[in-house]
């Protein structure tokens, strides 16, 4: 799979992945199913950060009826994408949010995880 997914810290509040090379439809569908299973490991509300530096334009369809995932998750934070191209973030954020509609509703977009983060931390103390 062209991207992998960790807790960035320890508390299990942040998940970090990083996109590299090619990716495509059952890449994101993958992605989203392992979010998922992984914020079922934590009690709290879990924020994302997506690291797109080393990824390529992703190939086909982004948004697959036929394979969409079916679960979402309810004890979701900010969604902050780092190193997206513009001309691609668009699309992928809708493409994000068609499919986890009740998770990530609040995007935004950061040139570097530190950025990121310190994002996520802003949001965090205003919950």
């Amino acid at each position: 799979m062209a991207i992998r997914v960790d807790w960035y810290n320890e508390d299990h509040s942040i998940l970090i992945y990083h996109v590299e090379g090619a990716w495509g439809a059952n890449d994101l569908y993958d992605l989203l199913a392992q979010i998922h299973a992984m914020t079922e490991e934590t009690s709290g509300i879990v924020d994302v950060i997506g690291v797109y530096l080393n990824a390529a334009i992703p190939s086909g369809e982004l948004l697959k009826a036929d394979a969409a995932p079916t679960q979402k998750h309810t004890r979701t934070g900010v969604f902050v994408m780092v190193g997206m191209n513009r001309f691609i973030q668009q699309p992928v954020m809708d493409t994000f949010r068609k499919l986890y509609a009740q998770g990530y509703r609040e995007s935004a977009s950061a040139t570097s995880v530190e950025g990121a983060k310190g994002m996520i931390s802003r949001r965090q103390k205003e919950r």
